[in-house]
């Protein structure tokens, strides 16, 4: 969901529980698409299951799963499926991937302002942890030559991550 909303552009973001699709999330796919369409689920089946993704079978609807061995790499699968769609945005959005242990929805604060923007503008949100950048991310950065907007003070996303090439910093 962290990084989902860059694809969600002008439809809804939808939030299910991880083992079976809720009648109100399927209620909602049948009202806001038509049979046949496109449901991206994301991340792998330990956070959508395959119960889940039956489910969204049996309302009419193509799965198509973006997934990765963790949410920093679910939400590069996230960005290579927006840039396979054609978006051609040279910044984007970087994030914390998980908050300390005394705050563990301390990440949600600064992805969930960015999704907004990236809806909009289909600019992906990236994450990774607050010491130093996942190397997976540094990868797709250097590979799509994309500058980083970092998403929070330092205590979300160290010092270190305003070494990267392009990185501004958008904090409050």
């Amino acid at each position: 969901a962290l990084a989902g909303a860059s694809l969600s552009g002008d439809g809804p973001l939808l939030l299910t529980d991880g083992t079976t699709l809720s009648t109100e999330t399927g209620e909602e796919l049948r009202r806001v698409l038509p049979a046949g369409a496109t449901v991206h689920l994301l991340g792998g089946v330990g956070a959508l299951s395959e119960d889940v993704e039956a489910a969204v079978v049996a309302l009419g609807f193509v799965p198509v799963r973006l997934a990765g061995a963790t949410r920093v790499e679910t939400a590069i699968a996230v960005a290579d499926e927006l840039r396979a769609r054609g978006s051609t945005s040279d910044r984007v959005m970087l994030a914390r991937a998980d908050g300390p242990a005394d705050n563990p929805t301390a990440a949600w604060a600064d992805a969930v302002s960015g999704g907004a923007h990236g809806a909009r503008t289909a600019t992906p949100v990236l994450l990774s942890h607050t010491a130093d950048p996942h190397p997976a991310v540094v990868d797709w950065l250097t590979a799509h030559d994309a500058a980083p907007v970092l998403l929070g003070g330092t205590a979300a996303l160290s010092d270190a991550y305003d070494r990267l090439p392009g990185a501004t910093r958008i904090e409050g």
